[in-house]
């Protein structure tokens, strides 16, 4: 069941006497939603998402359905840009790390669960190969398989495709569409990559540097699946040169 997040004049200083990496960042995220976050480097992007995981102090509000985030929390996912996997598991044994480790489900159950990741991330025919038989969009459907193998209601995501190549990162933007529905996720994705922000978002935040603030929003009406053919609308680049504008002035 997906989750409501709620950031409230939300800042992060590293060090006393610094300048803060993000300040006064105020976000609303609705149960179901995606919000895509672009920005230049040095925004604060990764550490915003540290923060709603709970792995960074910070000052201000962040509340997971009313609820303040101060931990880490079972009901958070996180996804990187790297997959981390552990080599000497199969994929099998690597979608089911994280309930081995919350020891919170049966073993049949924990399988049956398995199983239905395996056909939902499309990496049947994989189950038994290790990481290093494996592609690297196929890892990264291991790594999403496994964030969703524990059940969260928030889906955190740091640039998951960015080091694929642009077959392979188009295949599983359009895939993660109806893994997010299917799943009842909330969403906060991080990226680099405007097109894939405007394909992916139902909201596009837009952060400036040094500090990281909200600097515009943009809010995506597209209907979902989104085809990829979207991708070449007029519309679609009415999108990007929008935000393409705001990262210039950010």
């Amino acid at each position: 069941m997906s989750a409501n997040v709620s950031l409230t004049s939300v800042g992060k200083t590293f060090a006393p006497g610094t300048r803060p990496v993000l300040d006064n960042i105020n976000l609303e995220i609705h149960p179901g939603e995606t919000v895509t976050v672009i920005g230049p480097s040095g925004s604060g992007k990764s550490t915003l998402l540290n923060c709603i995981a709970g792995m960074e102090p910070y000052s201000g509000a962040i509340a997971i359905d009313g609820e303040p985030v101060r931990k880490p929390r079972r009901s958070v996912a996180m996804v990187f840009q790297a997959p981390h996997l552990l080599p000497w598991r199969t994929t099998v044994g690597n979608i089911s790390y994280g309930m081995q480790l919350q020891g919170s489900l049966a073993k049949d159950a924990q399988r049956e669960r398995v199983e239905d990741l395996l056909d939902l991330v499309k990496l049947r025919p994989a189950r038994g190969r290790y990481p290093a038989q494996l592609s690297g969009g196929m890892q990264q459907r291991v790594n999403i398989a496994r964030a969703l193998a524990v059940r969260p209601s928030v889906l955190l995501m740091d640039e998951p495709f960015g080091a694929l190549d642009a077959i392979s990162k188009e295949h599983l933007q359009a895939e993660l569409q109806g893994i997010v529905s299917g799943q009842q996720l909330t969403v906060l994705f991080i990226t680099h990559d405007i097109s894939e922000a405007v394909f992916l978002g139902d909201r596009v935040v837009v952060l400036s540097s040094d500090p990281g603030r909200i600097a515009a929003e943009l809010r995506i009406e597209q209907p979902r699946p989104r085809p990829l053919e979207w991708k070449r609308s007029a519309e679609f680049q009415e999108f990007y040169s929008f935000l393409w504008k705001e990262l210039q002035q950010a």
